[in-house]
């Protein structure tokens, strides 16, 4: 399955994440960056991110995720689509979709050069 980043960010706030995964506390809307061992209260919560003022980072859930649990972004939004039960991008079947895009673009002259690449479970195709 794929989630839409945006459904996820959408769905799913920092602050959400931060109590129901991380189990962190927060004080005045702060926490402690436990992902990099900190024990001030430098990450101050916003509405739809969070601020690393030790790093100079602002981060979505997305990135909040990844550095909490050392994931890629692929597995962050993984985790996060799962674990909040977002409604996963319904994909058109991908053998018909590039099939179209590749008449298309024969029917203006273009003939483009077409690779086949299986990720997580599903062809990706990709046009040069």
């Amino acid at each position: 399955m794929t989630w839409s980043f945006a459904d996820v960010k959408k769905a799913v706030s920092c602050e959400r994440y931060i109590t129901e995964v991380m189990g962190c506390e927060i004080q005045n809307n702060r926490i402690q960056a436990r992902w990099r061992g900190g024990d001030g209260w430098n990450v101050q919560i916003n509405e739809d991110s969070v601020h690393d003022y030790k790093t100079k980072e602002t981060m979505s859930v997305i990135d909040l995720c990844m550095k909490d649990k050392g994931m890629d972004k692929l597995a962050a939004l993984r985790f996060l689509g799962e674990k909040f039960n977002v409604t996963p991008i319904k994909k058109a079947s991908p053998k018909k979709d590039w099939c179209n895009i590749r008449k298309r673009l024969e029917a203006q002259g273009q003939f483009p050069m077409t690779t086949l690449v299986f990720v997580q479970g599903a062809w990706q195709v990709f046009f040069s």
